[in-house]
Formats: C-alpha cells, structure tokens, sequence
C-alpha cells in the first residue's frame, strides 16, 4: 500500500501513514474512513486508487468478520 504513495503529496503521504497506524492499531473502521478520504483527494491516480480499492475490501472482510464474531448468536 505505501509503495504506491512514495511519490505522492504530503498530505496524502499523512493519510497514508494515519491508515497504516489504524490497521496496526487494529482500529479498522477508522482505517476504512481514512481510505475513503483519500480515495477522494485530488490527484490520487487510477493506480493508486486500485490500491485503496483493494485495501478497502479487506478492510470491508475484516469489519465484517469482526461484527459477525460479536453478534449473538
């Protein structure tokens, strides 16, 4: 995921490292916000955004995974 920042702005080199900090903080929903942000700043390129898209989706799995474990059963 960050490779495909190296060369981008500051401010979304920033957002990058917030969602790389969430997903190790294992704080995926504000991981997910974040990409979503960043998905929407000017400049990402279609590479770039493939990458968020990707990440999103697991990020989506692993919310997902996480709200079936809590709910009763």
């Amino acid at each position: 995921f960050r490779p495909a920042f190296a060369s981008a702005p500051p401010e979304q080199q920033a957002l990058v490292d917030s969602v790389i900090v969430s997903i190790q903080g294992s704080d995926p929903v504000k991981a997910r916000a974040e990409l979503d942000r960043l998905s929407k700043m000017p400049g990402v390129t279609d590479a770039q955004q493939t990458v968020i898209k990707d990440l999103s989706a697991q990020l989506d799995k692993k919310i997902a995974a996480t709200a079936n474990a809590a709910a009763p059963k």
